[in-house]
């Protein structure tokens, strides 16, 4: 990739539109979409959008067990007001389900992909 192209790349990850990433990168908006049509910038833009999402997603790991002793705190606090232990119970119950879930969800997903390298695809 050039100069120009990494630059636009970079804008094209911290700029809310095309437009302004653009004008960030020092380039037409004309110069951006030829960019994007090009298969090696976009595997390079992929790459970095997934690389964007992969770390978003350890800080959120990273902040789940925190956020959830606060709400834990707040429901077993007797001097909170009702209105925020409900609100806090709801959000533990919510999340809690929706991490059950996906826990179950992921244990299957192994549990096939297992299976599959078992039977080396033979059925």
């Amino acid at each position: 990739m050039t100069p120009k192209q990494t630059k636009a790349l970079a804008a094209l990850l911290t700029q809310p539109t095309r437009g302004q990433a653009a004008q960030a990168a020092g380039i037409g908006l004309t110069t951006l979409k030829r960019y994007l049509e090009d298969s090696a910038f976009q595997a390079e833009y992929q790459k970095a959008v997934s690389e964007l999402v992969e770390d978003a997603a350890a800080q959120a790991r990273q902040s789940l067990n925190p956020a959830l002793s606060c709400l834990r705190e707040i429901v077993e606090d007797g001097d909170e007001p009702a209105t925020a232990r409900i609100q806090a119970s709801r959000s533990l119950l919510e999340y809690g389900l929706r991490l059950v879930e996906v826990a179950d969800i992921m244990k299957q997903l192994q549990e096939l992909e297992q299976w599959r390298r078992d039977t080396d695809g033979k059925y």
